[in-house]
C-alpha cells in the first residue's frame, strides 16, 4: 500500500537532478565560450605590444647593407622624428600588418603613410606601400640629456666675403644641433650631406638625427650682403652632440 507513494515521491528527486545537471552543462557551455575569447584577446594583446617594442627605434633604409640618412625615430610614446629632419610626428600600429605615420613638416597639413608591415623582427623589417617594399635596419640609438660640442667654428664675414664652408665629422646614429650666434640678424647657414642639403632653407639653429657617420658641410652666409652696414660681421657656429 505504500509502495505508490514512495514512488511518486522519488520522481521529484530525479527531476531535480536532471534540471541541475543540464543547468551545470549550461553554464559551463557559456562560461568556455566566454574563457576562450579572454585567451584570444590576451594573445591579441600580447602580440600586439610585442610588435610594438620591435617598432619601437631608430630604423635606416638598409642599401647593400649601407646605413644612410633615409629613415625615422620611432620613439615608445608614440611620437616620430624623420632621419636628417627637423619634422615631428605620430606613428601607431593599426592592427597587426599596417604601420601609420603622420608627419609634420613646413606644409600646412600633415603628411600621412600607410605601410604594410610584410616582415618584422628585432634587427630588420620590410615595408609595403603602393611604391614598393622597402628594407629598414634598426640601428643602435642613445641620447644624452646635455649635449657636448662636437666642433666650434668663429669666423668673420663681409660683402666681398659673404659665405664661409666648414666642414665636421660625426660619428654614426647621432643627434645633433647647429647654432649660429652673431650681433648681425641677417646672416644664416645651411648643412649639406656631399651635395645633398639636408637643412630646409637658411636657418640659425637646426637639430635632427643623422645616421650615416663620415663628413659634412655647413656653409654660413650673409642674407643679403646689400644690407650689410657695417664693414665686416663676426659669428660663432658650434655643433652640439646628444
Amino acid at each position: 500500500m505504500n509502495q505508490p507513494s514512495s514512488r511518486s515521491s522519488s520522481l521529484p528527486i530525479w527531476t531535480t537532478l536532471v534540471f541541475a545537471g543540464w543547468l551545470l552543462s549550461f553554464l559551463f557551455s557559456c562560461q568556455q565560450p566566454r574563457q576562450e575569447s579572454e585567451q584570444t584577446e590576451a594573445a591579441t594583446n600580447d602580440t600586439t605590444a610585442l610588435m610594438n617594442n620591435f617598432l619601437t627605434g631608430l630604423w635606416s633604409v638598409d642599401s647593400q647593407n649601407f646605413l644612410n640618412n633615409e629613415g625615422f625615430y620611432l620613439q615608445p610614446d608614440g611620437r616620430l622624428s624623420l632621419v636628417a629632419s627637423e619634422a615631428q610626428g605620430e606613428w601607431r600600429l593599426m592592427g597587426r600588418d599596417t604601420l601609420y605615420l603622420k608627419v609634420h613638416n613646413w606644409s600646412p597639413d600633415p603628411l600621412e603613410y600607410f605601410f604594410i608591415l610584410d616582415s618584422l623582427d628585432p634587427q630588420f623589417m620590410i615595408l609595403r606601400d603602393t611604391i614598393g617594399q622597402t628594407v629598414y635596419r634598426k640601428v643602435p640609438y642613445g641620447t644624452n640629456a646635455e649635449g657636448i660640442v662636437l666642433n666650434g667654428f668663429m669666423g668673420t664675414l663681409d660683402r666681398q666675403l659673404n659665405a664661409k664652408e666648414y666642414r665636421f665629422d660625426l660619428p654614426s646614429a647621432k643627434r645633433i644641433k647647429l647654432e649660429l650666434k652673431s650681433a648681425f640678424a641677417g646672416i644664416s647657414f645651411r648643412v649639406f650631406d656631399g651635395e645633398h642639403e639636408l637643412t630646409a632653407a637658411p636657418v640659425k639653429s637646426w637639430d635632427a638625427i643623422l645616421i650615416r657617420s663620415g663628413q659634412y658641410r655647413a656653409v654660413v652666409a650673409i642674407d643679403d650682403p646689400r644690407r650689410l652696414s657695417e664693414d665686416r660681421i663676426e659669428f660663432d657656429l658650434k655643433v652640439f652632440g646628444y
